[in-house]
């Protein structure tokens, strides 16, 4: 066992608040279990949003230690409060998500360096960088990549995330990969019938069901979904595909600007759930024409509830071009879309099952959570073992 690895505490700082806690926060459980194996404690500071979410409450009613960061205070306020709690608990590794914290928890380290008590910051790269870089974006990537990034530590969910940090200033041994690990057990859980889910969302069975995420619909390409679906029943006279959009009241604005305010009868925009099964287990084909992605949770529980899968050939799903049941179409462009829908579409049942299986069997090897959460450990030791040498 790594001595200096145990006895110590592990702080997530995650500017998560959204109300489903998702795969995002049962990987961190998971994290925390795998942590408990070697007797190391796991803490979580969130945003106050956070406080009221169902699935907060719930890891409060187990006995998770839970810190909120009110969102209105100052950021020297900010600073004292995280090194408080690390001082607190003995926090030896302060991990930050999503990129809002990554300054603060290195102030916090330099903060608690000055009282003699050295941290190690982790910053994990979720999400791609956007697509267009203007002038104060860059100043800002210079800032704290250049200027605090060297003494950091990065976890990215894909090479091409590696990549841009190491260029932009963490040093290459303190950068790695560490692709998204997936719940199996809860991307397969469902809470209804097929049958059940297609009559609340008024489709009937004999429609062809497309699926997709579209929580930020421009990032994620919802336009060239529309565009797409469009195309496809124009060009075939297939009147019976149904577009199914997974997101929330800006989606819907979205969708309905597209449409100039009259949102035609194929299209649905569905609420998010915390089983994601439900609506996985009616779709035909999963479609994501994202225009930039960190890693796909959706895109691995869509292998995993055997849907054929057709994804952009964006940087952030390459990893995908080794599974057989994905389908890679030209990034923006709708008519490249629509004919691969129609190419998945015509395939044959014994194609398709061959296909899911493949896809399903390969995610299930490569991408469960509970390898990701030694991964995550792994990375812990060795870079205790840096620091202390």
């Amino acid at each position: 066992m790594n001595k200096a690895f145990t006895n110590i505490t592990v702080a997530h700082m995650a500017d998560y608040g959204s109300p489903y806690g998702g795969n995002f926060i049962v990987s961190l459980i998971h994290l925390y279990q795998e942590c408990q194996k070697h007797n190391v404690r796991m803490v979580f500071i969130f945003p106050e949003r956070a406080r009221v979410r169902p699935w907060c409450q719930a890891l409060i009613k187990d006995g998770y230690r839970i810190y909120f960061l009110p969102e209105s205070k100052k950021l020297l306020s900010k600073i004292l409060l995280v090194s408080r709690i690390a001082s607190e608990e003995d926090v030896r590794i302060l991990h930050t998500h999503f990129s809002a914290f990554d300054v603060l928890a290195w102030l916090v380290g330099v903060a608690m360096r000055l009282r003699l008590k050295k941290i190690i910051v982790i910053w994990h790269e979720h999400s791609d960088w956007p697509m267009r870089m203007n002038l104060l974006r860059v100043l800002k990537v210079f800032i704290k990549y250049r200027c605090m990034g060297a003494s950091v530590f990065s976890i990215s969910v894909g090479d091409h995330l590696r990549e841009r940090v190491k260029k932009s200033g963490v040093p290459s041994t303190r950068a790695i990969t560490v692709g998204n690990g997936i719940d199996l057990k809860r991307a397969v859980e469902k809470s209804r019938l097929r049958a059940e889910v297609l009559d609340l969302l008024n489709i009937s069975s004999d429609k062809t069901v497309l699926l997709m995420f579209g929580w930020s619909p421009a990032i994620k390409g919802v336009d060239v979904a529309l565009g797409a679906v469009l195309e496809t029943r124009t060009r075939s006279q297939d009147q019976d595909i149904v577009l199914v959009i997974v997101g929330r009241e800006v989606l819907h604005q979205y969708v309905q600007e597209y449409f100039h305010g009259d949102i035609p009868e194929w299209v649905r925009i569905i609420p998010p759930t915390e089983l994601p099964a439900d609506y996985y287990q009616c779709a035909d084909v999963f479609i994501s024409p994202s225009r930039n992605e960190g890693f796909s949770y959706s895109v691995c529980e869509a292998m995993v509830n055997e849907c054929p899968v057709i994804v952009s050939d964006i940087p952030g799903l390459s990893w995908t071009r080794s599974f057989r049941g994905v389908k890679a179409f030209s990034s923006e462009d709708s008519r490249s879309l629509s004919d691969t829908i129609v190419g998945v579409l015509s395939l044959s049942k014994e194609e398709r099952v061959q296909l899911v299986s493949d896809n399903k069997n390969a995610v299930t090897s490569k991408y469960d959570v509970a390898g990701w959460s030694e991964s995550i450990v792994n990375a812990y030791q060795q870079w205790m073992r840096l620091s202390a040498g």
